[in-house]
């Protein structure tokens, strides 16, 4: 987390920049039987991000696409590492 009070360890780091790469991603880690931690903006103050027992730690940084936007609505569709 980004206060530094909780520390864990990630047996490997992936940065998925499409949602088919996502899946890819969770494909394999649930056919190896590894657990996934998803981390967005490391911004959580309960360790909700801090990887355990050698997670793989899936990053959605580079998930930035901003797919739709209805002005009528006031809706967009964003990829989960866009920041609002």
């Amino acid at each position: 987390d980004h206060t530094g009070r909780y520390r864990g360890h990630a047996s490997a780091l992936v940065r998925p920049g499409t949602t088919d790469e996502v899946a890819a991603v969770l494909r394999a880690c649930r056919d190896a039987g590894v657990s996934v931690t998803v981390q967005g903006g490391r911004t959580s103050l309960v360790a909700g991000t801090v990887p355990e027992h050698d997670d793989v730690l899936l990053s959605t940084e580079r998930l930035r696409d901003i797919d739709e936007v209805d002005v009528a609505e006031r809706r967009v569709r964003v990829g989960a590492g866009v920041t609002l």
